[in-house]
């Protein structure tokens, strides 16, 4: 029994009590507790069908890729205090016969458009995101790992794709559950 259930049962025992026999009381405890294991129950199928899901539509872009000559693609991670180490990383990997594609935003060098900078900040997380769906390969470059490099890294983990380090000493563990908020 997990934390969560033994709260609930806690809780309703507890109604329970102060309740005593009263049939609609104990009817809307039944309920209560049916739709919770109801609702468990959905979002286990939904978990599993997403996967399944995930999984055909990753085999099915390497596929596209492989039947169009596409190249491999590397998604380049990492603080943007190393803005220029990263421009030579995007210099030097075409040079292996690989696509590049890295933040193209320095949230660090102000300009105009940041109005509300958090949501910007999430935006472009969500974005870059989806370049590590498309990539075939993260290359980490800094020797500094911030928290969304962190994430970063998790994810790309999580999703089965390899990450290659500028400087392998700064690799690390990473925050358990990557993958929330994947679908952004």
């Amino acid at each position: 029994m997990s934390v969560l259930d033994a709260r609930i049962s806690a809780r309703m025992d507890a109604v329970r009590a102060r309740a005593g026999e009263d049939p609609d009381v104990l009817w809307l405890l039944n309920f209560a507790r049916a739709a919770v294991v109801a609702g468990r129950q959905q979002s286990e199928q939904i978990r599993r069908l997403t996967a399944e899901r995930d999984e055909a539509a990753a085999a099915d872009l390497v596929a596209a890729k492989e039947r169009l000559g596409i190249p491999p693609v590397v998604v380049i991670c990492g603080s943007t205090r190393f803005w220029e180490r990263m421009a030579d990383a995007a210099w030097a990997e075409p040079l292996r016969g690989r696509i590049v594609v890295r933040p193209d935003v320095d949230m660090k060098r102000p300009r105009q458009g940041y109005a509300d900078a958090v949501a910007v900040k999430t935006d472009l997380d969500a974005l870059h995101r989806a370049k590590i769906r498309l990539a075939d390969e993260v290359l980490v470059v800094g020797d500094y790992i911030g928290d969304s490099t962190r994430a970063e890294i998790a994810y790309a983990r999580e999703l089965g794709i390899p990450v290659r380090f500028t400087h392998p000493e700064v690799d690390a563990p990473a925050p358990a559950s990557a993958l929330e908020g994947a679908a952004s």
